[in-house]
């Protein structure tokens, strides 16, 4: 049963929230109607989907229902909401959900909580939340944490020694090069927003128009310049211009800054009069 809730002013402010796509966050407001008053619910993405989209749902049920467990692999891995099982049924939990809602008068959840631990009682892993819908099994438990740390000891890794391989591909390095804020951002979010960015703009168009916005972000602070997966889920290439790649320099106290131009500084026409002219 949908139940009224409320949306606090500073939701859209919060740093996880910001790093949510379009859809990630109204998918996450629908979960606080869809959930009960201490903020469980079934996990059923295709319930779910059908629940809060439904056109979307009628026309492509596959895609919503996969972008609704990949949203909650994305709450998981920002302890949003969390996903369990008991005696094999799936259940989410709203986490601080005393913070997103104040409920009057609350009514006792039917919904086994998820710190009841039991051994019937199992938290979902993110890794286990896939992109069809449904759970692998990846069930976290302490017999399967000891069972995994004997075999470890017992079987010496033959590739201790050897590096670690490059897993991103060359074209997003060199975005992930230009672009001018990495502190505080995940390159492997970062990764998968580049890829969705490549659905509605070729690579090597949006590496231009990066290098341009780097040159002139518009702001003088980098910790005032978006998330790299900010910048690419909301699409903001798309307010930088063709000209932007030759910006204006910067005034700065005590003069203009042209370092930006390297070695070709632009040109001012002037015309230059003799003193002696001057003093007539």
């Amino acid at each position: 049963m949908a139940r009224i809730r409320t949306i606090k002013p500073q939701f859209w402010r919060s740093p996880d929230v910001m790093e949510l796509d379009y859809f990630q966050r109204l998918l996450f407001i629908g979960l606080w109607n869809l959930a009960d008053d201490e903020g469980r619910g079934v996990y059923d993405p295709a319930s779910i989907a059908a629940d809060l989209f439904l056109t979307e749902f009628s026309l492509n049920p596959h895609g919503i229902i996969t972008d609704v467990s990949r949203a909650f692999s994305e709450y998981s891995s920002r302890s949003m909401v969390a996903v369990y099982e008991v005696k094999k049924r799936q259940f989410f939990q709203i986490l601080q959900w005393q913070e997103h809602q104040r409920v009057n008068r609350a009514s006792k959840s039917q919904i086994p909580p998820m710190t009841s631990w039991n051994e019937e009682t199992k938290l979902i892993s993110e890794d286990s939340l896939n992109t069809h819908g449904g759970l692998t099994l990846g069930i976290r438990n302490k017999e399967q944490g000891i069972r995994n740390k004997e075999k470890d000891m017992s079987e010496p890794s033959s590739d201790v020694s050897a590096p670690k391989p490059n897993t991103y591909p060359t074209e997003f390095e060199q975005w992930w090069q230009a672009y001018p804020r990495h502190k505080n951002a995940s390159k492997k979010k970062s990764l998968n927003s580049w890829r969705k960015a490549l659905k509605v703009i070729d690579a090597d168009h949006l590496l231009e128009l990066t290098r341009a916005y780097a040159m002139n972000p518009g702001v003088d602070e980098i910790r005032l310049i978006p998330h790299p997966t900010t910048w690419l889920n909301e699409q903001r290439w798309e307010s930088v211009n063709d000209a932007d790649t030759q910006p204006l320099p910067h005034k700065r106290k005590g003069g203009w800054d042209f370092g930006r131009y390297d070695d070709h500084p632009p040109v001012i026409d002037a015309e230059v009069y003799p003193m002696r002219e001057i003093a007539q």
